[in-house]
């Protein structure tokens, strides 16, 4: 587990903003392809979703199961579809 994808599952805006300002990839992927993104939609973490998205994170990065937005919508955290289709 990268550090940017354990402050995503903590809920830890402050630290996920550091690494991002800091140089962390935004589109680090772990072992089984979850991105920072897939973790923030997961958590259904609004604010964090939408620092990787305002970080250049790619909304169309897909793991084997598919895309974010499908993990938006499967897991009902709208706001978040909303911000990947804006």
């Amino acid at each position: 587990m990268t550090p940017l994808l354990a402050a995503i599952e903590t809920g830890n805006y402050q630290i996920a903003e550091l690494l991002i300002n800091s140089g962390t990839d935004v589109n680090a992927e772990n072992q089984n392809g979850w991105t920072p993104l897939l973790a923030a939609i997961e958590t259904g973490n609004y604010q964090i979703a939408e620092l990787l998205i305002n970080s250049g994170t790619d909304v169309n990065a897909e793991d084997q199961n598919g895309w974010p937005l499908f993990y938006a919508i499967e897991k009902g955290n709208y706001q978040i579809a909303e911000l990947l289709i804006t």
